[in-house]
């Protein structure tokens, strides 16, 4: 959605109108409330002390001048959360969160990461250095409130008790920054660090490309929608598939396909229900194990894990085996707020006729050189989709390097 069109309630205490900022129209809504002519809405509470007062009205217009000395938020848990303003010390936990944090630019801000984000040093060469705080779900609560944070950032799944581990002082602040509500999550991120024109900046930019290619295939047909089925881990447990609310799914449908197992369990399926249903597509989630990313330059790793795939006995007859529709899509450009690169991808191949003139890597290196701001080379670096998408000058998805032994699409 483009971010001058959002669908979304930008879950602040203050956004009294319930739209997706915070201005001078909330003031006018508040004064309503107050007079009796607007109905109470649930972030009209401004200043979060039980009453809809002028005391709120002073708290929306100290928000608009970015002044306000307490912010609180709807977390991506539905509770409610108040983060003491300006926030200086932030532990992140999750590369999700990480990524986020350096699209804002408030990087400097950061004083402690997960026991992962070590690894990710491509993307986080100054972050991945810092002091590690435990497990991205499970960290050490000591660790943390050692490092002296105002808050801490981490997935919805962050386990509860950390909350009262590290109270009173810390904000434990739950995101879910990926599939449909991505946008809002980040405006969310930016008003808590104070970097709302960074956050907006970044929502505009992602929102025209997804307005692109939703406008391309909103008027297809579902005949028309390749249908996809997605292997969700296949190093872990073969016929593991993600649902509609999966971000996986979520990346599938944005891209024009079918997700066969839209409506199902997220979990384990059988093969003769696969077969059955006999996708166009099979999507392999291409995980730390195969390798693949930002810090993989061989294609050998997802090259076996989709051997290992197109070579099930079980699936020879299946329309993807046959027509060469198997791919690895890098779980790095999925699962975060990269999911419009993977969309871009999926895009290209799904519909190529639609998107003739789509270059998916073009998006990927804006995405690292104006958002990430690091020098890395897409020609020359990374396995994001396996076979490679031929473009123009190369490939897309691995190192232009392979063109020669390429069996990519086209």
């Amino acid at each position: 959605m483009a971010a001058d069109a959002a669908d979304y309630t930008l879950e602040i205490f203050g956004n009294a109108d319930m739209d997706d900022t915070i201005d001078e129209d909330d003031v006018t809504y508040l004064e309503g409330i107050i007079d009796g002519t607007n109905e109470e809405t649930q972030l009209a509470d401004a200043n979060y002390d039980g009453q809809i007062d002028e005391g709120d009205i002073a708290q929306i217009e100290q928000i608009i001048a970015d002044g306000e000395k307490e912010l609180t938020i709807v977390d991506s848990n539905g509770g409610d959360v108040t983060i003491k303003k300006p926030v200086e010390r932030l532990v992140v936990l999750g590369d999700s969160q990480a990524d986020a944090v350096r699209v804002l630019r408030a990087e400097e801000k950061v004083v402690g990461i997960d026991s992962s984000l070590p690894e990710e040093y491509v993307l986080l060469p100054v972050m991945s250095k810092l002091p590690t705080v435990g497990d991205y779900l499970e960290p050490d609560a000591e660790a943390i409130l050692a490092l002296e944070p105002d808050m801490v950032l981490g997935y919805y799944s962050l386990k509860s008790e950390l909350d009262e581990e590290i109270a009173p002082n810390v904000a434990v602040v739950r995101i879910n920054s990926r599939g449909s509500n991505m946008e809002e999550e980040l405006k969310k991120l930016g008003y808590i660090l104070d970097r709302r024109a960074e956050a907006e900046e970044f929502c505009e930019w992602h929102g025209e490309h997804i307005e692109m290619i939703h406008s391309r295939i909103e008027g297809l047909s579902e005949e028309d929608k390749p249908t996809i089925f997605i292997e969700a881990f296949p190093h872990y447990s073969e016929y593991y598939t993600r649902n509609k609310d999966s971000v996986e799914g979520y990346v599938c449908e944005m891209a024009g396909g079918t997700n066969i197992a839209a409506d199902k369990l997220s979990g384990v399926v059988d093969a003769e229900w696969v077969i059955t249903e006999n996708p166009e597509f099979i999507f392999i989630g291409a995980m730390s194990a195969d390798p693949s990313g930002y810090g993989i330059d061989d294609m050998a790793g997802v090259d076996a894990t989709r051997d290992g795939v197109i070579n099930r006995p079980e699936l020879k007859d299946v329309k993807a085996i046959r027509n060469g529709n198997c791919y690895c899509v890098a779980s790095d450009i999925v699962h975060s707020i990269q999911q419009i690169i993977s969309i871009s991808y999926l895009a290209k191949l799904l519909h190529p006729e639609l998107f003739e003139d789509l270059d998916p890597e073009a998006i990927h290196k804006e995405y690292l050189n104006r958002f990430q701001r690091i020098d890395y080379d897409l020609d020359d670096h990374g396995v994001f989709v396996y076979p490679p998408i031929e473009i123009d000058g190369g490939l897309a998805g691995i190192p232009d390097r392979y063109v020669p032994q390429s069996h990519g699409a086209s």
